[in-house]
């Protein structure tokens, strides 16, 4: 996700948009991410959480197909699928808390955050590398699609564990 984001108008403008042009998706991202904040929460009270988050990676693998295969005609489809990824971080976080409870949440999250932040400031370096070496994202794309794909058979598979000291 960091990856893209940092490389937003970058990618865009690889597509084929010009640069101004690119920087006006900024806007229309920020406002359906609000949208798509309030529906997954919604949905998370209501269906397994895990599922939610295997949804909103599917959703971002989609939207990593139609970025590198598609065209500039395709690029608001790419925006309307790439949101539900970000939306899903507080599921995310929730889905800690149902596993884990309460007592130790801060522990647990401050752990798991360690490992998090790794791909949030190797990921933007990688595509950035890419398209230095390369003069496109094609090969970070690829890497991303299978790194999104493979989050979402991990999050559908997702079960809480069965007998947790930590839970309160």
């Amino acid at each position: 996700f960091s990856a893209i984001m940092v490389h937003f108008v970058p990618l865009l403008v690889w597509k084929g948009l010009e640069e101004r042009t690119a920087a006006l998706y900024v806007a229309p991202m920020s406002f359906l991410s609000v949208f798509a904040h309030l529906v997954l929460g919604w949905l998370a009270d209501r269906w397994p959480k895990p599922r939610i988050l295997a949804l909103g990676m599917t959703s971002g693998t989609a939207a990593l197909l139609v970025l590198l295969y598609g065209g500039t005609a395709t690029l608001w489809l790419f925006l309307l699928l790439f949101v539900w990824v970000e939306a899903g971080f507080p599921v995310t976080w929730a889905t800690v808390g149902d596993f884990f409870g309460r007592r130790h949440f801060a522990s647990v999250r401050g752990f798991i955050t360690l490992f998090v932040m790794l791909g949030p400031v190797a990921a933007p370096v990688f595509a950035g590398r890419v398209y230095d070496t390369t003069g496109g994202y094609t090969l970070a794309l690829q890497v991303f699609i299978i790194l999104f794909s493979l989050s979402a058979v991990v999050f559908w598979m997702l079960r809480p564990p069965k007998l947790s000291p930590l839970r309160s």
